[in-house]
């Protein structure tokens, strides 16, 4: 609850800091007065997971508060939320869900309750489509692009001027990604996709503006868990092996078979289009077999075929898929048997630069995290915290945890708790990307 430099009033704070009230507007309207402060909950997410504000609305006599029935016909009704002082808006974003309660006997207006719920802007990312290849561009020139000229909008203006989305804080310099392609992905499958690959977080603020980073954005100055205070409790710490992944197969694009070949006896095979494959040598699968081949005797032969099997050598007819397969290898992975994992993925779409620089993005081990609980302001989505309490809990200190998801539930109209979960500022990744990359957004 810190005092914000030329934030402070007249008689409405205490020496040292300030308290941390709550107004919400609708359609810039101040509607405070007409909501149960007990009922209002932030809810705040790093990547492709909306960000919510909820809160309980009482009827208004005077009719001063709007209408809520219809708040998301048409162009839905925006909800603004300002923490301290009504011009710091934290959350901004369209009504999504109203439900209506009445309880009055006789279901008399003076009954009528709004339960509202509203999303930030980045929801609407997914109306936006991408089909659109990048080639040796760095990450922020390609976020920058998929909220403009490489997104088709499906509800604004065509014109990119008039898009409510800006890359103001798109981290400059990103990594460099050889190639990355969509293919009618929404925007915010795309951003998480392309974040992935480099190791980076983003998100969307009140101001529909990106943010996308690799290093603490330096924005917010959480409170490191270093001292035993009043400033946090309910400190849990976790050590997780689940998502360890010390090798990882993908199989990219490949070709038809040009001429039948029989697995075990062919040492080359030709395919219609040998340009996808490396010349370099490398793996390749063929209906249920796996082969290796050295390189490419010729445009489109490969060479140097030994094949992996055990039973009947299988005869393969023209026209059949080959496809080949990029590993990768965690570094420094543990030698024991039971914390080898393997995962496979396949996305045809994926060429032989594009694959293997994917494969080596999720190769990854055990991971570390937290959660705990504050009245922190500054306890952000996108912070940096250090957490070192060896003693109570894990015996290495957490230096490089980045807060991943924060909720506000507000107590009084002067008091709040934040529930706050810390995640390694390496990337877990989600094993349901191996599944379905293209699933809709998580909330």
């Amino acid at each position: 609850m810190e005092c914000r430099f030329k934030e402070a009033r007249f008689g409405a704070t205490r020496f040292s800091y300030a308290t941390p009230t709550p107004f919400v507007f609708i359609n810039d309207v101040d509607n405070t007065a007409y909501i149960d402060v007990d009922s209002i909950k932030w809810l705040e997410q790093l990547d492709d997971r909306v960000d919510k504000v909820t809160f309980r609305m009482r009827y208004n006599a005077s009719a001063t508060s709007p209408e809520m029935s219809g708040a998301t016909v048409d162009e839905p009704k925006v909800v603004k939320l300002a923490i301290g002082d009504s011009k710091r808006i934290v959350f901004a974003g369209p009504i999504q869900k109203v439900n209506v309660k009445n309880q009055h006997p006789g279901q008399d207006a003076s009954g009528k309750v709004w339960e509202v719920e509203a999303n930030d802007y980045g929801r609407d990312l997914r109306r936006m489509l991408v089909i659109k290849p990048y080639h040796s561009q760095s990450a922020s020139d390609i976020a920058l692009d998929l909220l403009t000229a490489g997104a088709s909008p499906q509800v604004w203006p065509t014109d990119d001027a008039n898009r409510p989305f800006t890359g103001n804080h798109i981290q400059a310099g990103l990594p460099t990604v050889d190639e990355i392609t969509f293919k009618y992905a929404s925007a915010d499958k795309a951003l998480q996709r392309l974040a992935e690959r480099i190791n980076a977080f983003w998100y969307v603020d009140q101001d529909a503006d990106l943010h996308f980073f690799t290093t603490d954005e330096g924005l917010y100055s959480a409170k490191d868990l270093d001292a035993d205070d009043a400033g946090y409790w309910n400190l849990e710490m976790s050590q997780d092996d689940k998502p360890t992944i010390t090798q990882v197969l993908v199989e990219g694009k490949g070709s038809p078979l040009a001429s039948t070949s029989a697995s075990g006896v062919n040492t080359t095979l030709t395919v219609e289009d040998g340009d996808v494959f490396d010349s370099a040598g490398g793996i390749g699968v063929i209906g249920a077999d796996q082969f290796a081949y050295t390189g490419k005797a010729s445009a489109n032969v490969l060479n140097g075929v030994t094949w992996i099997f055990t039973a009947t050598p299988a005869k393969y007819e023209k026209g059949e898929y080959v496809g080949q397969v990029f590993s990768a290898v965690l570094a420094g992975a543990a030698t024991s048997d039971y914390q080898l994992t393997v995962k496979f993925h396949r996305d045809r779409r994926m060429t032989k630069t594009e694959a293997p620089e994917f494969a080596s993005t999720f190769t990854q081990n055990q991971s570390i995290s937290a959660r705990y609980m504050t009245r922190d302001q500054n306890a952000r989505v996108g912070a940096a915290v250090t957490i070192n309490r060896t003693t109570s809990h894990l015996t290495t200190s957490f230096t490089d945890g980045i807060i991943t998801k924060q909720e506000t539930r507000w107590l009084s109209s002067t008091l709040f708790e934040r529930s706050v979960e810390v995640k390694q500022r390496t990337r877990t990744r989600l094993k349901s990307f191996f599944d379905n990359q293209d699933q809709g957004i998580r909330d």
